[in-house]
């Protein structure tokens, strides 16, 4: 047997369009939090983990400083190998254009 009621639309539980209030409080919240822990973000960047998700709050800030600041100090490390191995090879060109010159 066939109800002849008409399906209701359920509207979903949503602010309104000009309340922006939540969406601000919200935003400034992630901001200062993203401010006060700036190596959290990076860490959730780089393993694609979401804010406040669960495998988020089993992470420790500890932790996640301790891997922010040696990516920090790794990266430095390369940034001055590298410049190094520039500088040595700019060296050697430099060399065996003078020598190839005579000078």
């Amino acid at each position: 047997m066939k109800s002849n009621r008409k399906k209701q639309r359920i509207k979903p539980l949503c602010y309104k369009k000009t309340d922006n209030d939540f969406y601000n409080k919200y935003d400034e919240f992630v901001d200062n939090w993203n401010n006060i822990f700036p190596f959290d973000y990076y860490y959730r960047d780089k393993y694609n983990i979401p804010i406040f998700s669960k495998k988020h709050l089993k992470i420790s800030l500890f932790s996640e400083l301790c891997w922010y600041r040696e990516t920090l100090k790794m990266n430095k490390i390369k940034e001055d190998n590298d410049l190094d191995k520039r500088k040595e090879k700019r060296e050697k060109e430099i060399a065996d254009a003078l020598l190839n010159r005579g000078v």
